[in-house]
């Protein structure tokens, strides 16, 4: 590929829908607690993470630096379209301090000093990334306000036990660099593979 067709590509890429402007990190079970969490440099910055939910790792973790007092953070909760996950209901989180106690049980142990609050599910609504090729769920998206300066975390978990597949993502502004332009086909590649679009992956038995 010459450079001025590297430049096209790269700017489509750049100009394709807003939910793929998230830098993709694919999980293997490694961010499964907030002391393994997966270190998010600037909540500003949009990013994914892939993660399959398994007995081995039943929660995903994000961390972040709050910059201050009533910083803006964007999270996003989805779920790949595959048969086996239509009725799959995750659930997502924002741990940080200044949030106000759970009001519920949760599966983990909150961080002292922090609270919680858990982003409402809302119908379903199907999105189709037109680069990968690929279909997926919105379960939850909201913009929220964090009180107080620190460290937070997103943290993302199923309550049934249940074995299945989402992301996490968090932010808007797109920094994608000429760098990241060969990344690219290892990502459509590896988030294909995550959405089965080739064919259905081994499953894990449910945890419970």
């Amino acid at each position: 590929m010459n450079k001025p067709a590297l430049f096209l590509f790269f700017a489509a890429l750049l100009g394709a829908a807003p939910a793929y402007a998230h830098k993709p990190t694919f999980g293997t079970g490694a961010y499964g607690s907030a002391g393994s969490a997966f270190r998010v440099e600037n909540i500003e910055h949009s990013i994914v993470v892939y993660q399959e939910l398994a007995c081995a790792a039943r929660q995903v973790w994000l961390s972040f630096d709050i910059p201050n007092d009533g910083a803006e953070l964007f999270v996003q909760l989805g779920v790949p379209v595959i048969e086996r996950l239509a009725n799959y209901s995750p659930t997502i989180a924002v741990v940080a301090p200044g949030l106000p106690a759970p009001s519920a049980e949760v599966p983990f142990t909150i961080p002292a000093g922090m609270g919680l609050r858990v982003i409402e599910t809302g119908p379903r609504r199907l999105f189709h990334e037109p680069f990968t090729n690929t279909d997926s769920w919105i379960l939850s998206e909201e913009t929220m306000v964090l009180p107080v300066n620190g460290k937070g975390y997103v943290v993302a978990w199923d309550a049934s036990g249940e074995s299945g597949k989402l992301w996490v993502a968090v932010g808007k502004a797109e920094t994608f660099g000429l760098g990241d332009l060969l990344r690219f086909f290892s990502w459509r590649s590896q988030a294909q593979r995550f959405h089965e679009t080739s064919g259905p992956a081994p499953q894990e038995p449910n945890c419970r």
